[in-house]
């Protein structure tokens, strides 16, 4: 319904802030209050792998550094945004992209690799879900990539409006703030 309101383009994803748009961990403030306004609300907007766990659901649908557009949804958002000088991935910005971008991805659930990984204290954590079916792990700073568990696959939400699971094997990875799967064309 937005992107029928708008043009055929999709709600930005991008954060008010400078560097944000590569930072699919957060998600931009303003959009998520105007997609309230077509319905959507945290029930329908969490990965459940992630949800169970409690570690982040109860920032769902907050500013959490105090800033607008530093929403946690639960998911990782690939619409409306834009990585300059990649080429591995080409963000859909209409909802008549998925003709035209290296994939289909608009969603994926909430799962990054810190790419400051090994012997790095101070970098993010590593967020994997769906380890061995449902359960949630989440891994310190600079855990190197050998320890990491990888999950099963993930619910990947198409520009089309299908979603499926893909099996982790068939999802291709984008590095940017950090590394982030998506199912490639």
């Amino acid at each position: 319904m937005y992107a029928g309101d708008n043009k055929d383009f999709l709600p930005p994803g991008k954060r008010d802030y400078p560097g944000g748009s590569d930072d699919l961990v957060w998600f931009n403030g303003t959009t998520w209050t105007n997609l309230q306004t077509y319905g959507w609300n945290l029930k329908n907007c969490y990965c459940e792998s992630v949800a169970f766990d409690q570690t982040y659901a109860p920032y769902f649908g907050t500013d959490c550094w105090s800033t607008p557009d530093n929403v946690l949804l639960g998911w990782q958002y690939w619409g409306g945004r834009s990585v300059a000088g990649t080429t591995t991935y080409t963000f859909p910005q209409k909802f008549t992209d998925h003709t035209t971008t290296t994939s289909d991805t608009l969603l994926t659930c909430f799962c990054y690799r810190d790419v400051q990984d090994a012997g790095n204290p101070n970098g993010w954590k590593t967020v994997m879900p769906h380890v061995r079916g449902s359960a949630f792990k989440e891994y310190a700073a600079g855990t190197p990539s050998s320890a990491i568990q990888f999950p099963d696959g993930l619910a990947v939400g198409r520009v089309d409006g299908s979603a499926h699971w893909v099996k982790w094997n068939q999802l291709a990875s984008f590095t940017s703030a950090d590394t982030f799967w998506y199912e490639p064309r």
